[in-house]
């Protein structure tokens, strides 16, 4: 008898007690997740108008190589799709994956524009694979930091809830290649 009436006084409180933790942690979580991807729309910009510009070039490439036969051809397709792709996602999480892709298939036409006996042989579309390979990458070390935060403020049990009802999504970080092929 003592123990149910001790379970009757007991359960409640601790069920309060859970209740008040819980909102507290919601509490605290949504304004680091929103400070975390606030962080992140502010560092954006400055990265997207640098890989505007690389885009453009790479799109200037792609233009070069569309009537290459085979392989080059198909992979200048990809490049071509991709860069579609790229200019008309709106969000930063879809613009980061499209701009990871593009940088994944333009270094892969780069290497496949230098390997081929035809493009070798035209030097404006030579110039242009040397000129876009040789480019500076860009800065996206502030960026990749604080999607790096954002992700760490959005894990959890409670924060992956939290961050699902504010409906902040993944983000990836921009991956930076560093090195032009060889």
């Amino acid at each position: 008898m003592r123990a149910s009436r001790a379970l009757r006084v007991f359960l409640p409180f601790a069920i309060v007690v859970v209740l008040v933790a819980l909102a507290v942690s919601v509490l605290t979580a949504r304004p680091d997740i929103g400070d975390a991807k606030h962080a992140v729309d502010q560092a954006w910009p400055a990265l997207e108008q640098q890989l505007n510009d690389r885009y453009d070039h790479l799109h200037t490439v792609d233009t070069a190589l569309t009537d290459a036969p085979g392989q080059l051809g198909d992979l200048a397709s990809s490049v071509d799709t991709a860069y579609k792709d790229w200019s008309k996602a709106r969000s930063v999480s879809a613009r980061v994956q499209a701009a990871n892709r593009l940088e994944t298939l333009g270094r892969r036409l780069v290497v496949a524009a230098l390997a081929s006996a035809r493009v070798q042989r035209n030097k404006d579309t030579t110039a242009l694979v040397a000129a876009y390979a040789s480019a500076p990458v860009p800065d996206a070390q502030q960026f990749n930091a604080n999607v790096a935060k954002y992700e760490r403020e959005r894990r959890g049990p409670v924060r992956g809830v939290v961050a699902r009802l504010m409906s902040d999504g993944h983000i990836p970080a921009y991956v930076v290649i560093t090195a032009p092929p060889a």
